[in-house]
């Protein structure tokens, strides 16, 4: 497995380091971030289907089939899934987008996962046994959805393609039945429709694994 990288500020990666903090924050902290669009994503936590040709409805009727300039939206439940972020590269480039500082490379990835299994089964509310980690995977809004739209916890780790450069790994831990199988709301959603930012708090998570300076190296990269 490759190694695990985080990006940091110094006094962010001093706590990571040294005191094993690791916060975990719900989908719909990234999808009403303000960033223009760096670790922001509208989209976070909706898999999204618009063909160029439009969106194929067949009316059940009269069999008729038209083409609606609408977009699929299938949405999991974005303040029950706890997510972290890291990436799979030590790049100069992700670095500057992300305006850090430090990069923190895990170069013993499977420990750093075995302790991060082990703390979130102290959570009570926390499915800790349905925690999914790996890579994200990047789509085009073209890209037919298949089975995955009914899927939370492939919601949870896919991304549009524009955020490619990120090269992301990401944990996903659900509360309650939050991966349930179709447990997603969906949505036919028109042109210029826009979601709007929710005035609430966002929901997130502190882990303190411990010291983690045996399996890191901190790359200072300003």
């Amino acid at each position: 497995m490759k190694p695990l990288v985080r990006y940091f500020s110094k006094k962010n990666a001093d706590a990571f380091v040294d005191r094993g903090e690791v916060l975990f924050r719900a989908l719909s902290y990234f999808r009403d971030y303000e960033d223009e669009g760096v670790r922001a994503d509208e989209h976070e936590g909706t898999l999204i289907h618009l063909p160029s040709e439009g969106l194929s409805i067949t009316n059940v009727s009269t069999k008729e089939t038209i083409a609606l300039p609408h977009r699929f939206e299938a949405t999991a439940k974005e303040e029950e899934i706890f997510v972290y972020c890291m990436s799979t590269e030590i790049s100069s480039d992700i670095a500057h987008r992300f305006d850090a500082e430090v990069a923190v490379e895990i170069f013993d990835p499977l420990k750093f996962i075995s302790l991060v299994r082990s703390k979130l089964s102290l959570r009570r509310r926390l499915r800790a046994e349905k925690l999914v980690h790996h890579q994200v995977r990047y789509y085009e809004w073209d890209e037919a959805p298949i089975v995955d739209w009914a899927l939370p916890e492939r919601i949870a780790m896919r991304k549009p393609k524009s955020f490619e450069w990120q090269k992301e790994y990401r944990f996903a831990v659900p509360v309650g039945d939050a991966f349930r199988v179709e447990n997603v709301s969906l949505k036919l959603r028109a042109p210029g429709d826009l979601r709007l930012r929710r005035a609430m708090l966002h929901p997130e998570l502190l882990l303190k694994l411990g010291s983690l300076s045996k399996i890191c190296q901190v790359h200072k990269l300003k």
